[in-house]
């Protein structure tokens, strides 16, 4: 794993969603996402990923930036997390969830769905109406298609209403390839609590 930059492009999505608003960055690895989000002028960002290491690398960058001062960072892993800060009613104007691919081969598809169901489920209870979802799949094994069912059901099951408003996907430098249709990856959705 690495700096993720096949997420360069989605997290510009971010621009004109986050100025002035609380953002969660889940599976915040060294922090791009969350780092994104303060220079569009969040008010604040929470890091969390289960990986010390990895937040004392957003650390650093949050630092090198000059934006220690509306960051923070909590070490858990995501899944035990959000059904704390659910039974919290702890709420983010925005939150970004980007989790390792959970469906690493076909056979593994419906175990990993019902992971993105129920990752997604619990962050749409944490973000309040005219809120953001910003969710990401990088398994090939599951198709826009799949992943937006998923993410409809992910609404159902949590009781909110959600629009869909727009696929992000690898950037450029990560390009598609005919002949390999494995290279076509990544799936970023913006959601919008209604």
């Amino acid at each position: 794993t690495g700096f993720f930059l096949d997420q360069r492009l989605n997290r510009r999505l971010l621009e004109g969603k986050v100025q002035g608003g609380r953002v969660l960055d889940l599976f915040a690895y060294s922090g791009a996402w969350g780092i994104e989000a303060l220079r569009h002028g969040a008010e604040s960002v929470l890091f969390v990923d289960a990986s010390e290491s990895a937040l004392s690398l957003a650390r650093e960058n949050v630092e090198l930036n000059g934006m220690s001062e509306r960051a923070q960072f909590h070490v858990e892993n995501v899944f035990e997390a959000l059904p704390r800060m659910a039974e919290a009613r702890e709420r983010y104007d925005a939150v970004v969830l980007d989790p390792p691919a959970l469906v690493k081969s076909r056979a593994r598809l419906a175990e990993g769905l019902k992971g993105y169901r129920e990752l997604n489920r619990r962050a749409m209870s944490l973000v309040p109406e005219g809120g953001w979802l910003f969710t990401n799949s990088c398994s090939f094994h599951v198709s826009p298609e799949d992943f937006l069912r998923v993410l409809g059901e992910a609404a159902r099951d949590a009781r909110r209403p959600f629009r869909f408003l727009s696929w992000g996907a690898q950037s450029p430098d990560h390009p598609v390839l005919l002949a390999a249709p494995e290279t076509s990856y990544l799936k970023c959705a913006v959601l919008r609590a209604v």
